[in-house]
C-alpha cells in the first residue's frame, strides 16, 4: 500500500526537480521506482481522461511501471498530475484488484510569458 504513495511522491519530486516530465526525469523515475520495489507493469488499462486543459505524457501500461503523468495548463501556469496504482492479489478468490493513488506537483512557472 505504501509503495504506491512512495512512488507517487517520488514521481512528483522528480518532476519538480526537472521542472517538468522530460526524458531525464522519466529515466530517474524508472530508476527510483525500481529501487523502492514498486511493482512492474501489470495493468491492461489506459489512463483516464483528465480534462480539456490536460495532456497525457505517460500512459500506464506503456512502460516498465504502472503510472500516469499529465500536464495541466491553467491561467497561473502548468502543474503535473500523477497517478500510481496499488495492486492487490487475492489468491483465495482468484481476484486481482488495483486502486489509484493521485497527487499534483506545485505549479511550474518556467517558460511562461507575461
Amino acid at each position: 500500500y505504501s509503495k504506491a504513495y512512495k512512488a507517487k511522491n517520488k514521481i512528483v519530486s522528480i518532476i519538480e526537480k526537472y521542472n517538468g516530465f522530460s526524458e531525464s526525469a522519466e529515466e530517474e523515475v524508472n530508476k527510483d521506482l525500481y529501487n523502492i520495489g514498486y511493482r512492474s507493469n501489470r495493468l491492461d488499462k489506459k489512463c483516464k481522461d483528465f480534462g480539456e486543459n490536460s495532456e497525457l505524457l505517460h500512459e500506464a501500461g506503456t512502460g516498465r511501471y504502472d503510472y500516469c503523468v499529465y500536464i495541466v495548463n491553467t491561467s497561473r501556469g502548468a502543474y503535473y498530475h500523477v497517478i500510481t496504482y496499488m495492486h492487490f492479489d487475492i489468491p483465495i478468490i482468484g481476484e486481482y484488484m488495483n486502486f489509484a493513488v493521485e497527487g499534483d506537483s506545485r505549479t511550474i512557472y518556467e517558460g511562461m510569458v507575461g
